[in-house]
C-alpha cells in the first residue's frame, strides 16, 4: 500500500544512525546537566539559608545573655528560647529547635524531682557584670529560697556560694554533674564551712543546643552555645 507523502517516515541507514546517535545522546546529557545544575543551585541556596539562620540565632543568643534578658528575676526564662525558635520557624520557613540547659539545679529528695534554673522552679538575676543570683523552689509555695545561690566570676574561675536556704524538704545542690551540697534543709544549722564557695574552672552557666534544618532535611546546622 502506498503512503501519502505526509505519512512517509524517515528510515535511518546504519551510517546515518551512527552520525545522529551521538547528537541524541549529547542532547539528553545536556538536559540532565541542566536539571542537575538547577538542583545544585537550589541546594546551595538552601544550605546558605540554613547556615546564615544558624549564625543569626547564635548572635541573638549571645545578645540576650549580655543584655540580661534572661535575668529579670522571673521564672521560666526558658520560654524566651521557645519564643525565639517559633519566630525563626515562622520567618525563615525552616525547622528550628533551641534547647537550653541551665547547669545549676537541685534534686528534691522527698519528691525525686530535678528542679533546674530557667524553669518554673527557678529564677535568675544579674547583680553585676560578673555576679548572678539563682533562686530555687523545692515545692510550690512560691518563696524561691530553697536555696539561693550567688555565682561570681573572677580571674577565669567561677565561685558558687550557698547564700540561704529555708526550704522544708531535703535537697542536693548541683553544678552540672557535680554535687556541691548534699541533703540540706532549712531546719539544718549550716556551719560557715558549708556556706563557703565552690570553685570551678568552667565559666559556663547555660548551654544552648541549636539545630536548624530545612523541610526536606537537605541541609542542617547544629551547634552548642556555652554562656557564662
Amino acid at each position: 500500500m502506498r503512503r501519502r507523502v505526509d505519512e512517509r517516515g524517515f528510515v535511518l541507514s546504519g551510517t546515518a544512525l551512527l552520525l545522529v546517535l551521538p547528537a541524541m545522546i549529547l542532547t539528553s546529557s545536556l538536559f540532565s546537566v541542566a536539571m542537575m545544575g538547577g538542583e545544585t543551585v537550589a541546594l546551595q541556596s538552601i544550605s546558605d539559608k540554613v547556615f546564615y539562620t544558624g549564625k543569626d540565632i547564635k548572635r541573638m543568643i549571645e545578645n540576650i545573655w549580655q543584655d540580661n534578658v534572661l535575668f529579670d528575676n522571673e521564672n521560666n526564662a526558658n520560654l524566651d528560647f521557645a519564643y525565639m525558635a517559633d519566630n525563626y520557624n515562622s520567618v525563615s520557613g525552616l525547622i528550628v529547635d533551641i534547647t537550653p540547659t541551665w547547669l545549676f539545679w537541685i534534686y528534691v529528695e522527698e519528691t525525686g524531682e530535678n528542679h533546674r534554673a530557667g524553669t518554673t522552679y527557678g529564677k535568675t538575676q544579674r547583680l553585676r557584670d560578673n555576679e548572678w543570683r539563682y533562686w530555687f523552689e523545692d515545692y510550690f509555695d512560691g518563696d524561691y529560697n530553697d536555696p539561693t545561690l550567688v555565682v561570681t566570676e573572677n580571674a577565669g574561675q567561677m565561685y558558687v556560694r550557698l547564700e540561704s536556704f529555708s526550704g522544708g524538704f531535703h535537697v542536693d545542690v548541683y553544678y552540672d554533674t557535680t554535687k556541691m551540697w548534699d541533703n540540706i534543709t532549712g531546719e539544718d544549722n549550716h556551719e560557715a564551712s558549708e556556706r563557703s564557695s565552690m570553685v570551678f574552672g568552667s565559666l559556663t552557666q547555660l548551654k544552648v543546643d541549636v539545630q536548624v534544618t530545612d523541610t526536606t532535611s537537605s541541609a542542617k546546622e547544629v551547634f552548642t552555645e556555652n554562656l557564662g
